[in-house]
């Protein structure tokens, strides 16, 4: 029970992986729709909380974008990055620019061409499904960065089980 005059907390976790992984499928299809040899995203939920770091740990429609590079790379058979996925190649970067991706001239010693940002005309074409994601993400944010000094974390966090590091 919240003290008098404080808002009330509530904050579900259980159901916001769900619904971002919703949001990221619309996404994904909102992409398709401009690019329709995009194959199907599997499992949209599998880019919650995943970091690469020839990508960038952050999850956004810019992010959003840059895998679905690979995903045309793919379907077309064209090999977009080397080194074990980490450098991201020429090849890489003309499917980027295809999508509305941007990258300065010279490409980074180690992930190549992988820090791709969103040009003028994609921000333009993708504005409504860029602010329904931000929302989404803002939502998984503040779900999962709850107030945790009032939370009942379970035997594992006071233990020190590294279930309770990954919480």
């Amino acid at each position: 029970m919240e003290p008098p005059g404080h808002p009330a907390r509530c904050h579900d976790v259980s159901t916001t992986p769900p619904v971002l992984a919703a949001e990221l499928a619309q996404a994904w299809a909102d992409i398709q729709r401009h690019h329709p040899e995009l194959p199907d995203l599997a499992a949209p939920e599998s880019l919650i909380g995943e970091s690469s770091s020839a990508c960038g740990a952050e999850l956004s429609f810019e992010r959003l974008l840059h895998e679905a590079v690979h995903g045309i790379a793919a379907s077309r058979g064209v090999r977009d990055t080397s080194r074990a996925g980490r450098y991201h190649n020429r090849r890489f970067l003309a499917i980027a620019e295809e999508l509305g991706l941007d990258h300065p001239e010279e490409p980074h010693p180690s992930s190549g061409f992988s820090l791709v940002t969103l040009n003028p005309e994609a921000k333009r074409r993708y504005r409504p499904t860029i602010e329904r994601l931000q929302r989404a993400l803002k939502a998984h944010t503040a779900a999962t960065t709850a107030d945790t000094a009032r939370s009942f974390r379970g035997p594992a966090a006071r233990h020190g089980s590294s279930e309770a590091a990954c919480a």
